[in-house]
């Protein structure tokens, strides 16, 4: 009662004046959550809006904005101002309620914590002149730390935690029941596609010992991108209309995002199974992918090189010179970015952190193995430049 007369006396209102008007949260609850996330997904439920008439004038919102500096711009709450609609009120057993308007504050446990002690440390503060004035201001400051500092992190990494279990919930059904499995039910590109792009996301980057099963992986992943050529495209039905089903030209550009990302655990695995793609390659835009992802292979690395030197470059030499004739020319559009880039000096790397990519340049370190490749190189694109040429094709050498 003693709260409630100076919540009165505040907006002058007279002692026999009627009280609803003046104070919004004569009634009110609290809808307590875990995370924004929650909060948000009982936000877009509709079930205040299907049940209630929301006074949105009296309704306010605390959300941070910008560059924050007061705790209570912190402090996250959604506070409604709602009463029983007339479908519902009009039950017998709704019917004292009638009328009457309801403070409902959805927010996280976090900052419920936070408000109460604020509501009754701060909110409640005693009015006295003259005393415990420098204290009070301590409090406050305490309170303001206390948000800025430990709540407001704590709810951020919090969320962060949700969000990391929600991906390995997703990632441990596919991962049980195999990639293979997924791609060889999928009834159209679409599913394919999803199968793909799940365990790129949600499977791929938390493997234990990728390592071991890399190959597997990449021979399941190449299957998919076959299969899709065969796989019809249909569109996907949606409360906005039909939106375009996912087409094989999707599933091998996924697919090479895998590819990409394991392409250095067995070289010459990825490099035979990328030429297997463009050899068989369906759809038009197809081959200008592979041969991208076999120039990005040929690269010289700095990570790679720091820790097994030139042995990309070796081994797809070897695979090179393994070609037939015929493979040759057949190849030549992989062949002729591959060579040039073991011919390259040039090394590239990148390193980041939270914040920010750094990018590396430099020269590759001479060396025996090195100038071994080089001299193999040239003489290959000279033999190949002579071959193609007797055979009608675009000298090699042309592409330095």
């Amino acid at each position: 009662m003693e709260s409630l007369r100076r919540k009165l006396a505040k907006v002058s209102a007279a002692e026999d004046a009627d009280i609803e008007p003046n104070a919004k949260d004569l009634a009110g609850v609290r809808l307590v959550f875990y995370t924004n996330s929650d909060v948000n997904r009982f936000l877009q439920s509709g079930i205040l809006r299907s049940n209630f008439e929301i006074d949105w004038e009296r309704t306010k919102f605390h959300h941070p904005t910008g560059n924050v500096q007061d705790a209570a711009d912190l402090f996250v709450s959604n506070n409604y101002v709602v009463r029983l609609k007339e479908p519902r009120s009009e039950l017998p057993e709704y019917a004292d309620f009638e009328g009457l308007w309801c403070e409902v504050q959805v927010q996280t446990s976090l900052n419920h914590a936070w408000a109460e002690m604020a509501h009754d440390t701060i909110y409640k503060k005693p009015e006295v002149l003259g005393f415990g004035g420098k204290l009070m201001e301590g409090i406050e400051a305490r309170m303001k730390e206390i948000m800025r500092e430990y709540l407001a992190p704590a709810g951020y990494a919090f969320q962060k935690v949700l969000i990391d279990f929600e991906r390995l919930s997703q990632g441990k059904e596919l991962f049980e029941n195999g990639l293979a499995s997924a791609i060889s039910t999928a009834q159209d590109c679409t599913e394919l596609h999803e199968a793909l792009s799940k365990f790129a996301g949600s499977v791929l980057p938390y493997m234990d010992n990728v390592e071991d099963v890399a190959s597997n992986i990449l021979n399941t992943v190449a299957d998919g991108v076959k299969l899709s050529r065969a796989l019809p495209v249909r569109p996907r039905e949606t409360p906005f209309g039909a939106l375009a089903g996912k087409t094989p030209d999707d599933v091998a550009r996924t697919a090479g995002s895998i590819i990409q990302d394991l392409r250095y655990i067995d070289p010459g695995h990825t490099f035979d199974l990328i030429c297997d793609l463009f050899r068989s390659h369906g759809v038009a835009t197809e081959p200008s992918l592979w041969v991208k992802l076999a120039s990005e292979l040929s690269v010289h690395n700095l990570h790679v090189w720091q820790q097994a030197g030139a042995i990309v470059q070796i081994v797809l030499m070897e695979r090179i010179r393994g070609f037939s004739a015929e493979e040759r020319r057949f190849f030549q559009p992989i062949i002729v970015p591959v060579l040039r880039n073991l011919l390259s000096i040039e090394l590239s790397g990148t390193t980041s952190d939270f914040d920010q990519v750094t990018f590396h340049r430099g020269e590759v370190p001479p060396s025996d193995v090195l100038r071994r490749l080089s001299a193999s190189s040239t003489k290959r694109v000279c033999f190949s430049a002579r071959k193609m040429a007797s055979g009608g094709g675009v000298p090699l050498y042309w592409a330095y």
